[in-house]
């Protein structure tokens, strides 16, 4: 089935009612940051010297394992960016991805992708907050890679609620968060930076998985990426550095500022152990079947 483009896109776009928007900066200032790909998330390193780029294809092609992603399977993107990765999972898998983002310029960028890849028959993106989604359509798989896209922490079950009904029964959620420590606290000198970012507080993963569970899910795995996210924002912030002069004309001074304390705190909280980045993989039993192999072996291939 074609997936054609929504018939208000991209002459209109929908508002988000729901969040704060991010301060408005063009798409070449996250390409001087970002690898050429444009992906807004947490690379798989499977070793430390690698460059950003293959570390974010191959993070890319993990999560299509972990989702074991076929040949149309219809799949719901959440915060999509730029379309990195439903660019891979309908070019190497043809799976059928529709993507939400809160961001015209994204969703601008991606189409474009789509079509001079060739699978524009297969990418639909739409600008909006999923809350703001037309009666549930149940999917196969859904997805959640950016760790951008914040939820506050009273809104987790909501979150989780919501998504569930677009989850077919025996369907798979991968969502991914960066985390603190149950015992921890966001730091009170973030506060600012935070403010300018429109970023909320860390969720602990305790408060994930149980707003998970409450609502029906069934948790399948949770693996902890701290390491891979520390490097990830290493090259991030070697980026920012390295094109600060072109950054800062882009953005402002603030701005870049900010975004520097932001990576770098982050960084170092990655580093130390303070925070940690997970991906956890969730299921929507259907009659008490999970679906799932008796290995990792086997469900990872």
């Amino acid at each position: 089935m074609a997936m054609a483009m929504r018939a208000s896109w991209p002459g209109v776009t929908r508002r988000n009612t729901h969040g704060r928007s991010r301060p408005d900066l063009p798409n070449e200032f996250y390409s001087l940051l970002l690898d050429r790909s444009m992906s807004p998330s947490c690379g798989y390193f499977t070793t430390p010297d690698i460059d950003l780029e293959t570390a974010q294809v191959q993070m890319l092609d993990y999560v299509c394992k972990k989702l074991q992603v076929q040949e149309g399977n219809r799949i719901l993107h959440l915060g999509c960016g730029w379309g990195a990765w439903m660019l891979h999972a309908a070019k190497r898998h043809r799976a059928r991805v529709f993507g939400i983002t809160s961001d015209l310029q994204h969703a601008e960028f991606a189409t474009n992708q789509f079509r001079f890849a060739g699978v524009a028959d297969r990418c639909l993106i739409d600008v909006c907050d999923y809350r703001d989604l037309d009666p549930p359509t149940e999917y196969d798989k859904i997805v959640s890679l950016d760790t951008d896209e914040n939820i506050h922490s009273c809104r987790w079950p909501e979150h989780f609620r919501r998504t569930f009904s677009f989850l077919m029964p025996g369907g798979v959620f991968l969502t991914s968060t960066a985390t603190v420590l149950a015992r921890g606290r966001n730091s009170p000198s973030a506060e600012p930076v935070q403010h300018v970012l429109h970023r909320g507080e860390l969720p602990s993963l305790d408060a994930v998985l149980g707003a998970a569970e409450s609502t029906g899910f069934e948790v399948r795995d949770v693996e902890e990426l701290r390491e891979h996210y520390a490097l990830t924002l290493t090259h991030w912030l070697r980026n920012l550095e390295r094109n600060a002069e072109r950054e800062r004309q882009i953005a402002g001074d603030a701005i870049y500022h900010a975004w520097r304390t932001h990576i770098r705190d982050s960084m170092q909280d990655m580093c130390s152990g303070r925070a940690s980045f997970y991906q956890v993989l969730l299921s929507k039993p259907k009659r008490g079947l999970s679906g799932f192999p008796l290995t990792r072996k086997d469900w990872y291939r």
